[in-house]
Parts: C-alpha cells; sequence; structure tokens
C-alpha cells in the first residue's frame, strides 16, 4: 500500500541545524520505501536535486513544491496556500 505524505518545512536550509536534516531524511526514507512525499517549503535551497526536478502529480515518490515568499510574520499567503492545495490534490 502506498501512502502518500506532504511535509511542510518554512525553509530547507541545513544551516538551520538538525530539524531540516532530520525532515529531509525522513522524506527520503518514507519515499524509498515507495510511498510519496512531497515537500513544501518557502525555501527548498539543500533539497538534493532528484526531488527539487521532479513535480507533483507526476508518477514520482519524491517531490518539492516552492511556495515562494512568506506572508508577514513568516506566515503563509493565499498564493501559498493555493500552491499547497494543488500540490497536496496532485499528490
Amino acid at each position: 500500500m502506498t501512502v502518500r505524505i506532504v511535509h511542510y518545512h518554512q525553509a530547507l536550509e541545513l544551516s538551520r541545524g538538525g530539524v531540516v536534516r532530520a525532515v529531509l531524511d525522513l522524506a527520503e526514507a518514507t519515499a524509498a520505501r515507495g510511498h510519496e512525499v512531497t515537500l513544501l517549503t518557502h525555501s527548498s535551497a539543500d533539497v538534493p536535486t532528484a526531488w527539487a526536478q521532479a513535480k507533483p502529480g507526476e508518477w514520482a515518490t519524491r517531490s518539492v513544491v516552492d511556495l515562494g515568499p512568506q506572508g508577514r510574520g513568516g506566515g503563509l499567503t493565499r498564493a501559498s496556500i493555493a500552491l499547497a492545495r494543488e500540490a497536496i490534490r496532485g499528490a
């Protein structure tokens, strides 16, 4: 059984510490088991190239959606929410 998983992290930049490493490792491990994993982020600076090139909704187990700039206070904008919804529906 394949599970569709979506992770959200504000910035996937390894300079931010261990949480980012943990998210990337968890996402990779679950994708390696055949699950469809999508990462939602405002900055995909340190996402592996193979992830960055995949598109949500295509037959791929790994994909990344760049949500664009953060809103005030680091929140999601309406445009970011629309991109996230589209990715989740296509994931």
